[in-house]
């Protein structure tokens, strides 16, 4: 049977210092989720060995990855040496002196000739600088992938001007770029080595005539796919929309789709472009995330949205969980915002609490168990999210990362309107109002059966997240065009 070809280009424009771990969570999740239905093609364009480590930790076939640093230059990839300063040969007249995450080669008055550069983290050497003899001017710099293999030499023509070699292992030039580059801007300003990348990518796309491109858009990445015939869905990777030239905006405006997944990057996609765009909302998972965490905790967590709900309805939320901590020892009852102002409003709703209503102890159980955490974007939820035995959302606009994050986690989701991926009865409970609020909590909080039911939906309606993409790509891609 035919398979469909989708080819995944990471945004490699990315600094040096950060050329490990190219590939996002978004990239991976939509990986496996199309790998048994298409003939998927990864663009691997990092240089280092560690991102063939993070693919297969990852669980990516090789198979499915086409790799830029074997291709280009030839090395067998199980075979490789870190480059170390005791390889670095120096006279001995030179005196080393290691700064943080660079170290100095001083000659014997003093004067600098070289200084490499070091990642703590993979603990190698990718790129060594060397100077003249008055130790100030750049003539020279040589990067290293993490094997230790040479893979350009950047050499000084002029002042503040550069010409770049793409180099073998044995030394040989594989490519040479004859412009002047612009050492700051165009070298190391997030652009590294890109234009043997580039042309990389063109030769290797030119191989697969049929093909749907899913590309991660960067203000490189736009131009060299502009002129490519093939479909393109891009993905938007969190906040980058206000860093895009209007290359990559006129790109993604011409595109066949954009994949995003956070909330913010939403919002901006739908003010800055087309409106008849597809935007596919794909929240991005955190591989960490482990479905009925929740129970291995001995406490009861019940997390309530305190945004965008009335102060009547605050008050009458209220009332219900303070009998609820005030008959149950371990109950913890946890409002949540975004908003520092609500620090005060959740301060003044708690001071209307009746003191003459209540011993000390009560007022204590109180005032303890029913408290409210501010969180300073969606991503700093994921931690907590993973306790809450049940999620209150009683308002009507949809806080969607906070209820994904509820579903990823199998949470069941009380509410008070229809939501997207919540069955009623399954991993969620939809009431009339919070004067039924306590419905839903015994619902749940009562029936171990019903948390484990919660879990099971959850699960069913996370594979429904990706419809949408599956619409898009048979909408540009239909199977019925396929020889």
């Amino acid at each position: 049977m035919y398979r469909r070809n989708l080819l995944f280009i990471p945004d490699y424009s990315k600094e040096i210092q950060e050329k490990s771990n190219i590939l996002n969570s978004t990239t991976v999740t939509l990986f496996h989720e199309l790998e048994d239905q298409f003939n998927l093609v990864l663009f691997n364009l990092d240089f280092d060995l560690f991102s063939q480590v993070w693919l297969l930790e990852n669980n990516i076939n090789k198979g499915h990855v086409n790799n830029f640093f074997e291709d280009i230059y030839e090395i067998d990839p199980n075979i490789y040496h870190v480059l170390n300063q005791v390889d670095f040969e120096v006279s001995s007249d030179y005196r080393i002196i290691e700064i943080n995450d660079h170290w100095n080669v001083l000659r014997y008055d003093g004067t600098l000739i070289y200084r490499g550069y070091y990642d703590n983290n993979h603990g190698m050497n990718y790129r060594i600088d060397e100077f003249d003899n008055s130790g100030i001017n750049l003539i020279k710099t040589s990067l290293f992938s993490d094997r230790g293999v040479k893979v350009a030499e950047i050499i000084a023509n002029s002042e503040k001007s550069f010409n770049i070699n793409y180099v073998n292992y044995d030394g040989k030039v594989i490519y040479m770029e004859n412009n002047i580059l612009n050492w700051e801007k165009e070298i190391f300003d997030g652009h590294n080595l890109l234009n043997l990348k580039n042309k990389w990518i063109k030769e290797k796309i030119s191989e697969f005539d049929d093909s749907l491109i899913i590309a991660e858009i960067s203000n490189n990445i736009g131009p060299i796919l502009q002129n490519i015939i093939s479909k393109k869905i891009y993905i938007v990777s969190n906040n980058s929309l206000n860093n895009l030239d209007e290359m990559a905006i006129e790109e993604l405006n011409k595109s066949n789709g954009i994949i995003v997944n956070d909330e913010d990057t939403l919002f901006q996609a739908k003010q800055k472009l087309n409106d008849k765009l597809d935007i596919i909302f794909l929240p991005e998972k955190d591989s960490d995330i482990i479905s009925g965490s929740f129970m291995k905790y001995t406490d009861d967590y019940i997390s309530i949205n305190f945004d965008d709900i009335s102060d009547e309805t605050r008050m009458n939320i209220l009332n219900i969980m303070k009998k609820y901590v005030l008959n149950k020892q371990k109950l913890k009852i946890e409002f949540f915002s975004l908003k520092n102002q609500s620090k005060n409003e959740f301060k003044a709703l708690m001071s209307k609490i009746d003191n003459e209503d209540y011993s000390k102890e009560e007022l204590e159980k109180i005032q303890g168990q029913i408290t409210l955490k501010i969180f300073e974007n969606y991503s700093a939820m994921e931690e907590s999210f993973n306790k809450y035995k049940i999620y209150i959302d009683l308002g009507k606009k949809d806080a969607n990362v906070a209820r994904l994050l509820a579903l990823h986690n199998g949470t069941p989701q009380i509410t008070a309107v229809d939501r997207m991926y919540l069955t009623d009865r399954g991993n969620g409970y939809k009431i009339e109002n919070e004067n039924h609020l306590n419905e839903g909590v015994n619902y749940f909080l009562d029936n171990l059966s019903n948390l484990n039911k919660s879990i099971y939906f959850s699960n069913k309606e996370i594979e429904k997240i990706f419809d949408p993409l599956y619409k898009i790509i048979d909408k540009n891609y239909p199977l019925e065009n396929m020889k």
